[in-house]
């Protein structure tokens, strides 16, 4: 399961509004060096090789000593205290159970929360669930 605190929040405009002692010592930034600055300075671009399954992908953070770092993110939507909306950061832990490519938490969230009724179905178009 991620973790239940942010690595990092940022806003609409992709600024780090928001980095926790987590973040700190997994890419060795302090706090004082990224926010307020936008998050493509801490993204690599990811070789072709790093891509799974179809909606997820391994993203390569630089860490301050220079070297990248993987790390399989969750990104969800955070209210800030003065009302605005920005994104939360997770990281995913590398044993969370994934269906197709996709989060367990994204779909718990999806099915507890959809207005509308929904099913699952298997590869031959059968409702399993």
């Amino acid at each position: 399961m991620a973790s239940a605190a942010p690595l990092m929040v940022v806003d609409g405009a992709g600024v780090v509004v928001d980095w926790s002692r987590h973040a700190e010592e997994l890419l060795g930034h302090p706090a004082g060096e990224v926010v307020g600055h936008p998050t493509t300075r801490l993204v690599r671009p990811a070789p072709e090789a790093s891509a799974h399954a179809v909606g997820h992908q391994l993203v390569a953070l630089s860490h301050r000593s220079g070297r990248a770092v993987d790390a399989d993110l969750r990104v969800r939507p955070w209210l800030r205290k003065d009302g605005s909306v920005a994104w939360a950061v997770f990281q995913g832990a590398a044993d969370e159970n994934k269906v197709s490519g996709v989060g367990t938490t994204v779909l718990e969230a999806l099915f507890t929360q959809a207005p509308v009724a929904m099913y699952v179905l298997d590869p031959t178009l059968r409702i399993t669930a």
